[in-house]
């Protein structure tokens, strides 16, 4: 009996000297959501060396620094999917997004992606950079590299010449394609040309993401073509920055929205993303 006190003091004493946890930074008390899309729960976070160590009641820790979340959110950084970010060798630190919450930032939209694309993205292992980001392969850059600003169809050359850039920028690290069908040269472009070399981004397990041939009067044929891609290139779509330009349009996303729940419905995977502006601009060339 006198053994077995003697062992549970001994538990007692090393347990009473077991050093408090200690972080770098601890924020306390904040509403925490994990990203999954489970509620919030109040609860601590824990920081070392830039790293999340632990999500639980630090009451007991000791921190070099504490952030009282109280009443406050805490989220997952966000990761903007339609970014131009082509400024980002010249501000690296990307503040106005770390700002924001923006932790993640895909580039290459609206078919203006690097090229060449791996020489890019060794490029940027010379800069400190703020956030992570990712890229599109753009058709327009690969289109103008394969034929310049030709109001003309590919010949069979030409277009095995830009499946293979496709092909190339995605073993580079492209998370897709991207194109701006308002644009020159994409704009020139069939609807064929454009699922073709979705196909080759498809096959390597990539997206296609859609400035939409028009987002005016004829925004529900600019919205049928992208389905008709994602469908025949067997490939997830992005209907990008979605909206109803013009005053005749107003009130048509009714319809658009009807377009895309029928085509989810038929197993068609699209999504939108969309900006708060109440206003627009681009380029000349338009």
């Amino acid at each position: 009996m006198k053994l077995i006190h003697g062992l549970l003091f001994l538990t007692l004493s090393l347990a009473s000297c077991k050093k408090a946890e200690h972080f770098n930074i601890i924020i306390k008390g904040g509403n925490v959501l994990d990203g999954s899309g489970s509620p919030a729960i109040k609860t601590d976070i824990g920081i070392r060396d830039g790293k999340i160590i632990s999500i639980k009641d630090l009451s007991d820790a000791q921190a070099d620094q504490t952030i009282d979340a109280t009443g406050l959110t805490v989220s997952p950084g966000f990761i903007d999917l339609h970014a131009h970010i082509e400024p980002i060798m010249s501000l690296p630190d990307a503040e106005s997004n770390v700002r924001q919450g923006v932790t993640t930032a895909l580039g290459g939209p609206d078919g203006g992606g690097p090229l060449p694309f791996g020489r890019y993205l060794d490029s940027l292992d010379n800069f400190k950079l703020g956030i992570n980001v990712g890229y599109l392969t753009g058709h327009n850059k690969i289109r103008f590299a394969a034929m310049k600003n030709e109001a003309r169809q590919p010949t069979d050359a030409e277009l095995t010449n830009m499946k293979g850039m496709v092909k190339q920028a995605m073993e580079e690290g492209a998370f897709g394609i991207s194109t701006g069908l308002k644009y020159m040269p994409g704009t020139f472009a069939k609807t064929s040309e454009v699922v073709e070399l979705s196909k080759v981004a498809a096959g390597m397990k990539g997206f296609y993401t859609s400035h939409l041939r028009e987002e005016g009067l004829a925004l529900l044929a600019g919205v049928r073509e992208a389905i008709v891609i994602g469908k025949e290139a067997g490939i997830p779509i992005v209907l990008t920055h979605h909206k109803a330009m013009g005053k005749p349009m107003w009130g048509k996303s009714v319809l658009t929205l009807a377009l895309v729940d029928s085509a989810r419905n038929a197993g068609i995977d699209v999504m939108m993303d969309q900006y708060p502006y109440t206003a627009s601009s681009t380029g000349l060339s338009v």
